[in-house]
This record gives C-alpha cells, sequence and structure tokens, in this order.
C-alpha cells in the first residue's frame, strides 16, 4: 500500500517498509511491532534507504548483536534536507 506526501511523490507508510526476519521478532518482538528486521535501513526520504557503512545494534543487557543499520551518507542527508525544505514551502502557503 503507498502513501502520497504533500509534494506528491508516492511513499511507503513507516510500519509497511519491511517483512521482520522470523528469528528476530521471536526473541526480541517489540522489533516486528516497529517494523524492523535484523537488518534495516538507516535513512527514510519518502522511502526506507542508506548508501552508507553498516553498524551494528546491541543488547545492553546482553551485548548480544539485535541488528544491522546501513547508515547515510552526507548525500542521503542532504536529500532528506532538500525533501523537508520542499514540503516546507508547501505547508506554509
Amino acid at each position: 500500500r503507498l502513501c502520497h506526501n504533500r509534494i506528491g511523490k508516492s511513499i511507503q507508510p513507516i510500519h509497511h517498509h519491511r517483512l521482520a526476519n522470523f528469528s528476530v521478532s521471536k526473541k526480541y518482538p517489540f522489533l516486528t511491532e516497529l517494523g524492523l528486521s535484523d537488518y534495516n535501513q538507516g535513512v527514510f526520504n519518502g522511502e526506507w534507504k542508506g548508501n552508507g557503512p553498516e553498524i551494528k545494534s546491541y543488547s545492553p543487557t546482553t551485548n548480544e548483536e539485535i541488528a544491522t543499520i546501513k547508515t547515510g551518507t552526507t548525500q542521503d542527508y542532504e536529500s532528506c534536507i532538500y525533501q523537508m525544505d520542499a514540503a516546507k514551502k508547501i505547508w506554509m502557503n
């Protein structure tokens, strides 16, 4: 299911952006509720993406690896700021 943002670009709702991995959802059910899996893109700009390095997320109580996050590059984040500024101009009118 797609939604449309105010600039007319199709986007997926955050909670539908990926299917959770069964092993992660069984061990950490709250991740599934958040729409997360064992591998996640870290930048949202109408769609989930990331072109930067990967980082690992660990449980603070057991130090077990929970998930991998693909971070964004400077260009990924600049694109988010550009889209935010464009949307802001629409909202202000």
